[in-house]
């Protein structure tokens, strides 16, 4: 999970956080659209079943607390929680996390290239080495908000493995 604060409408793609694979391939994209309100999930280059767009806006200036769950190696399906309320469960998702995945926040690494920057703040991002509950994520959104860090960029995370990671 992690709290985002969008700066104005998007003009170009911007990504949240991305999953690639060695070759650059994308493994898991959570996105914002160009001229879009909302976020999108794309598995290869097509999107993910089930999760075309949230019900709910996250393109207004203000902090939102955005929260992906996913069975990857069960059922598959992606829930995507924003602000506490799930907008949507996913049909199953295809796709291998490995340990030489490139897992990004605020940008797309594809490989050698950077891109795709968010334009906007993200604080207190965790990933977790389970799928959480409803009320893990509950818990999650019910911490205060953040203050208005100092931009750091974007970074990537390499081989996540089973690591917990909380930047």
């Amino acid at each position: 999970g992690f709290w985002a604060k969008k700066d104005g409408a998007p003009v170009a793609l911007e990504m949240l956080f991305a999953i690639n694979d060695s070759a650059g391939g994308n493994v898991l994209l959570h996105r914002i659209s160009i001229g879009d309100l909302y976020v999108t999930f794309f598995s290869g280059v097509a999107p993910v079943a089930g999760t075309t767009h949230a019900t709910t806006s996250c393109v207004d200036n203000d902090w939102h607390h955005h929260c992906v769950t996913w069975d990857a190696g069960g059922t598959g399906v992606l829930l995507y929680y924003l602000d506490g309320v799930l907008q949507f469960t996913s049909d199953p998702v295809v796709a291998t996390l490995a340990a030489d995945n490139t897992w990004s926040i605020g940008m797309e690494y594809d490989g050698a290239v950077k891109g795709d920057f968010f334009d906007g703040r993200i604080a207190r991002v965790s990933v977790y080495a389970r799928v959480l509950t409803a009320s893990d994520v509950a818990e999650l959104h019910s911490s205060p908000l953040p203050t208005t860090p100092a931009a750091l960029g974007a970074i990537a995370v390499y081989a996540p493995g089973t690591h917990v990671y909380s930047l």
